[in-house]
This record gives structure tokens, C-alpha cells and sequence, in this order.
């Protein structure tokens, strides 16, 4: 079976390959590093289905000094895909990008490659979702101040989301294995300066709320911001919801 971009799957999987092998290492080049420095980045991280798209949407509609993240990706589009999200790339364009330094960051998921070129970031401050994968990427990228939210979201909640709102995508089980990562990801940084933590919930009053305080981080003002040992609770409860939805795919 071919692909969309009409690339045979063994060409795919090569440059798949390739990509994850330059994944750790990868750096932007030196024009995309300077084009950074008079731009700020708020980066959403969590596993699927924390809410990393809702937020970005809500924090835009109540304060339009942000701009959206434009993501750049080789999977095919699929409905509730963000307007700036360009769907369907061809593997060999994305790789050409992540050898000539030209995108911000990347990172693999499954058979997919994303990334964010320079043009990507079209604000002085810019905010989207992110893999926890890409974040150190970002944070040596050159950005004049960047600040990783976190999404956090109750274990009951959280399931249902999975279940409801997730289950069917074709690449749910590669999405399982990076929320995975994900967790690894904020043991390994969790008292970082750069990194907060910010709940999510399925009512529209939550999501204000939830947006409200990713605004007060942006602009370093105080409030009533989650300790991390919440935090951790919050995202082991996840993983519990994690665990029993990927036992039922088996």
C-alpha cells in the first residue's frame, strides 16, 4: 500500500529511521537560532488527550497577543485538526528540513514525523501544543524566554477523554507509548523553573480558568499556580487511566 504522498512504505520507514537517529542531537542552524531571540513561547506538553489544544485555543480567545503554533506534520489531516496545521507533508520534504537545521524542533510519534519550522512561530508570543520529547529542543532553540505548561486532568476524566475521544485515532498505541515518555519526562524535570503545572477538565469554566493561569505564567505574574507534589498525583492518577485503556487494546 502506498502512501498519500505516494512514497512506498519502505521508503518510509528508512527515513523514519533516519529521523528518530537525529531526534536527541537535533539543533536548529544558526539563521532559524537568531530569527528566535526577540520571540517568547509558551509550549503546552502532556500526553494525549490532556487538553493541550482546548487550552492553546482558549488562551488566544483571551488574550490576542498570542499567536498559535503552526505545526507541520506527515499524517494525514483528520477533523478538529487546528487551521495552521499542515497535514500530509511528504517524508522526504521533512527530512530535507531536519538535515538543513530548518525546523525548531521535531519529534517521531509511530510512523509520523512533527515538527515546527522558524515561519511557524509567527508572534512575539507564540503558544501551542508540544511533545515532551521536543521541549529540551525548544529550549536550546534560541527563544528569548520560553515557559512549559504541563496539562494535568483527573484520573475519572481522564479516562473517559481516552475512551470517548481518542481510542479510534490510527495512531492511539503510538500515542500511549509517548505519554509514557511524557511522565518520564517531568520526573526528570519536575522542580525546573521553566516547567508548571496547570489542570484541565471537560467544562468550559475550567478551561477559562486553566487558561487564565497559563496568561499569568506568560506574563510572570504571581498566583495560585500547582505545587508538584499535586502534580505528581494528578499524573499518576493518568497513568492508572493510561494503563487500563491500553489493557483493553490487547
Amino acid at each position: 500500500m502506498m502512501a498519500e504522498t505516494g512514497e512506498s512504505p519502505e521508503f518510509i520507514q528508512k527515513t523514519i529511521n533516519a529521523l528518530r537517529s537525529k531526534e536527541k542531537d537535533y539543533q536548529a542552524n544558526a539563521r532559524v537560532y537568531a530569527s528566535l531571540g526577540n520571540r517568547s513561547m509558551i509550549a503546552i506538553a502532556g500526553p494525549t488527550g490532556s487538553g493541550k489544544t482546548t487550552v492553546t485555543s482558549e488562551v488566544i480567545r483571551l488574550d490576542s497577543d498570542f499567536r498559535e503554533v503552526e505545526t507541520t506534520t506527515t499524517r494525514p489531516h483528520r477533523d478538529g485538526d487546528p487551521a495552521g496545521f499542515q497535514t500530509g507533508v511528504s517524508y522526504a520534504d521533512f527530512y530535507e528540513g531536519v538535515n538543513a537545521g530548518e525546523f525548531v524542533n521535531y519529534t517521531v510519534i509511530g510512523q509520523n514525523a512533527y515538527g515546527t519550522y522558524e515561519s511557524g512561530f509567527p508572534g512575539t508570543h507564540n503558544i501551542g501544543p508540544i511533545m515532551s520529547k521536543s521541549v529540551i529542543q525548544m529550549l536550546e532553540s534560541g527563544f528569548k524566554n520560553i515557559d512549559v505548561v504541563y496539562m494535568l486532568v483527573e484520573e475519572t476524566e481522564y479516562e473517559r477523554r481516552l475512551r470517548q475521544e481518542r481510542m479510534h485515532f490510527s495512531d492511539f498505541k503510538p500515542r500511549l507509548d509517548e505519554a509514557e515518555e511524557s511522565r518520564n519526562f517531568v520526573y526528570a524535570h519536575k522542580n525546573e523553573r521553566w516547567l508548571h503545572f496547570v489542570e484541565s477538565s471537560a467544562s468550559d469554566e475550567r478551561a477559562t480558568k486553566a487558561a487564565s493561569k497559563i496568561i499569568n505564567i506568560a506574563n510572570h505574574n504571581s498566583g495560585e499556580f500547582m505545587t508538584v507534589d499535586h502534580a505528581l498525583k494528578l499524573l499518576d492518577g493518568m497513568q492508572n487511566a493510561l494503563h487500563r485503556v491500553a489493557d483493553d487494546l490487547h
